[in-house]
């Protein structure tokens, strides 16, 4: 406000001095005749603009003064309403937290009915799927057993079959292996026949040398000797016997030293199976021979 009345009173200035500028330059007359009137009347114009300007510049102050009374008056009525505003709206901002607090806790009240119906709502829902879980779960139940019985069934009758069907295909296969087995047999028997005769004429050629070594009949041999000068014939079948009592084999065949004309090495066949030809073979030194008679006897053991 003070400011707004500074700026006016520098308008009047302002305008009391462009007055006084008119008056020099309207009453300004050339000519000293007219000078000291001009300067009178010039000095009684500024004295009365002097005073007009004073009783103006008062009346802005009282003005002035008046305004600024007001505007405190205004500003303690202001800041009594402001106080008075304040209370008022703190009155009513505590009864609307008090109706916001009622209003919360009846709907606190209605959501707790409200969930408490839902929830109540839920279990009667749950319950009923639980049902018709239950009878579904039934249902799939019995149809699966019933799947289950009828695959078994299928798998049972069609496991028999197969069954069936191997073992026709093993009588057959077994035949087929019978017949092929006998013949397998019949080649190795006339193999066996073949190499008898094959031993028995090699046999004759050895023992037709041996007898051109065989002593007069003055002379004595012994029993290994007499293996030299026997046939060869006599010798198979023989059992061996080792110094345990236990049985190596028989004798199949012989081994002869063309050099020194005598049996270098007995071999022996285990099971029995000498005059066949087949069995697993043992070689027995003559070295090891103790005696010879129905049974060659041993002068050692031999692993087999």
């Amino acid at each position: 406000m003070k400011d707004e009345f500074k700026g006016k009173e520098y308008d009047l200035n302002k305008e009391t001095n462009e007055n006084i500028d008119l008056v020099k330059k309207n009453y300004l007359i050339p000519g000293a005749v007219w000078k000291e009137e001009i300067d009178k009347e010039t000095e009684n114009k500024i004295k009365e603009m002097k005073e007009n300007a004073a009783k103006k510049r008062e009346s802005i102050d009282k003005e002035t003064d008046k305004k600024v009374n007001e505007m405190k008056e205004n500003k303690a009525e202001k800041r009594e309403k402001d106080a008075k505003k304040r209370e008022k709206i703190a009155k009513e901002t505590k009864e609307n937290i008090n109706k916001i607090k009622e209003d919360a806790a009846k709907r606190k009240e209605e959501i707790a009915k409200e969930t408490e119906k839902r929830i109540k709502e839920m279990k009667e829902n749950a319950e009923e799927t639980k049902k018709t879980i239950d009878k579904e779960i039934e249902k799939k139940t019995k149809e699966m057993k019933e799947n289950t019985t009828k695959k078994k069934e299928e798998i049972a009758k069609e496991t028999k079959e197969n069954i069936n069907k191997i073992k026709e295909d093993a009588a057959i296969k077994g035949e087929e292996i019978r017949t092929k087995t006998e013949k397998n047999i019949n080649k190795i028997k006339e193999k066996a026949t073949k190499k008898r005769e094959e031993i028995s004429k090699v046999t004759e050629a050895k023992i037709n040398k041996i007898k051109e070594n065989v002593p007069k009949k003055n002379e004595t041999i012994s029993d290994k000797e007499k293996a030299h000068i026997m046939k060869i014939e006599d010798l198979k079948g023989k059992e061996i016997i080792d110094t345990n009592g236990n049985k190596v084999g028989e004798v199949s065949d012989v081994e002869w030293n063309f050099e020194s004309n005598k049996v270098e090495t007995l071999i022996a066949t285990e099971g029995g199976a000498a005059k066949i030809g087949i069995g697993k073979k043992i070689t027995v030194s003559y070295v090891d021979v103790k005696k010879i008679g129905e049974k060659i006897l041993l002068k050692t053991t031999l692993n087999k």
